[in-house]
């Protein structure tokens, strides 16, 4: 049985009130008391939402998606201790591969290539090249693009232009950060306070964390054939050809431990955005109360005793599964009976823990549990990250089963002011002060002496600071 601490915040207004009290609540009543504070922050996401759009009458060659929670309709208010909204804004900003205006300083129609995804040859289908069909455009020369483009030979020989990924991350338009009034053109950034206004009067305060990827738009890829072919309950056919006609994104990504800068990574986030609006009102409930359930319980682990730390999952891990559950399901089991759709739900996701396999949700045959703590070198320096990674999903695996078996015991009135732990990070020292729990570097120094899965080498030495939990750029 969890335990229910005596106090909680609840979000009216864009502001916090204070109950004395936290409740274990009947389901029902805890999802009527989530759609009461999503209702209540509407205002301020359609007015995020507004600004956004009006950035694609600023510059014709960009259109920009708002992808993520906010995006995909699946977004739950997180207040900060003030009482002000943290809102996280997943932006895509998307060009497509068969008009592709290259992004200059001074940025010309001419100067527009058409690209097409070509094998990486790095043993990993999820990362491509996009070579240049047709060569360079009239009067440009290599020199002028020189971090945008290079000259290749492929593995037959012969010499072809393939996009570099750098150039396009530098590049990344940042007139959104000047039309919001943003001013730091990082791909990750905090804004600082703002107040939303309505008739005179200040309705809301807030915080964005914002994270920008450029994105080339792609027809649907060979790789996702099987999903668009597979026998399914859910969703329907008019949805899947939908997913097919508006096809994938490459987003400049190197993958983890390669050097190269000329591959990009396959991102379906588009995809699952079209997924996403395509829930019904009961199966959106449901995965919202997942999602907060994942905040308050699953955030950390403890994978040796004493030892606790972030546990790795991350809610793409949960649409995931979630998407896999409705598939086989369909609507009718949540709407049935919510409870019990997510118990189903966690089964599920226990069932891929103890196969240490969570099946990508377009390419079944990749493992995106692979990825689940490909930056753990932020907490310890391994000797074998093989076995770290046994560790923390057998200590998930251990959370996550007690969950289940005691659902309606975690079912409480807190689940409504749950904030994502990185979230909270204003910056990275912050992170360390606040987030990381008292005495936590110590303890990783001493575990790294007397444990043999960690070197001797102090992770705070290493790394110098701790980023967190870092975003897979799959969530987007």
């Amino acid at each position: 049985m969890c335990n229910i601490s005596s106090e909680t915040n609840m979000a009216s207004q864009g502001t916090a009130a204070i109950s004395p009290i936290k409740q274990i609540l009947d389901i029902s009543i805890l999802i009527n008391l989530m759609n009461e504070h999503i209702e209540t922050a509407q205002p301020l996401l359609d007015h995020l939402k507004e600004a956004v759009s009006d950035y694609n009458t600023k510059k014709p060659y960009d259109n920009v998606k708002i992808l993520g929670s906010v995006g995909n309709k699946l977004y739950f208010p997180e207040m900060m201790e003030d009482g002000g909204y943290c809102i996280e804004l997943d932006l895509l900003i998307e060009r497509p591969s068969d008009n592709l205006v290259l992004p200059l300083v001074q940025e010309d129609p001419n100067t527009k290539v058409i690209v097409k995804p070509v094998k990486a040859d790095i043993g990993d289908k999820t990362y491509v090249k996009l070579e240049v069909v047709g060569g360079l455009p009239s009067g440009i020369k290599e020199s002028d693009i020189e971090d945008l483009i290079v000259r290749e030979n492929n593995a037959e020989g012969q010499s072809l232009y393939v996009l570099l990924n750098s150039g396009f991350k530098m590049r990344t338009p940042c007139l959104l950060d000047q039309m919001m009034n943003f001013k730091l053109p990082f791909r990750k950034f905090r804004t600082e306070e703002k107040q939303h206004i309505i008739g005179g009067l200040v309705k809301y305060t807030y915080k964005c964390l914002m994270d920008k990827v450029f994105g080339i738009r792609l027809p649907w890829p060979d790789v996702g054939e099987n999903w668009s072919k597979r026998e399914r309950v859910w969703p329907p056919k008019s949805v899947v050809d939908e997913v097919v006609s508006e096809g994938c994104h490459a987003i400049p990504k190197t993958k983890s431990g390669e050097t190269s800068s000329d591959m990009w990574k396959y991102s379906f986030a588009a995809a699952e955005q079209i997924i996403a609006h395509h829930l019904t009102t009961k199966q959106r409930e449901v995965f919202l109360l997942v999602k907060q359930l994942k905040k308050k319980y699953l955030e950390r682990s403890e994978p040796t005793e004493g030892l606790v730390m972030f546990s790795g999952i991350t809610s793409y891990h949960l649409k995931t599964t979630f998407f896999w559950l409705s598939e086989k399901h369909g609507p009718s089991m949540f709407e049935m009976d919510q409870m019990k759709s997510i118990e189903a739900f966690f089964d599920l996701l226990i069932e891929f823990l103890e196969k240490e396999h969570c099946p990508n949700y377009f390419m079944p045959d990749v493992n995106i549990f692979e990825r689940l703590w490909e930056k753990e070198e932020v907490f310890l320096y391994t000797k074998d990250k093989s076995e770290l990674k046994k560790m923390r999903i057998s200590a998930l695996l251990k959370l996550t089963k007690n969950l289940r078996m005691n659902l309606p015991n975690y079912l409480t009135s807190d689940l409504l002011n749950v904030m994502d732990e990185s979230h909270k990070m204003e910056n990275k020292e912050k992170l360390k002060e606040d987030i990381m729990p008292k005495g936590f570097y110590e303890r990783m120094e001493e575990y790294s002496k007397m444990i043999s899965t960690f070197t001797e080498k102090s992770p705070t030495e290493a790394t110098g600071s701790c980023s967190g939990n870092e975003k897979d750029t799959d969530c987007t």
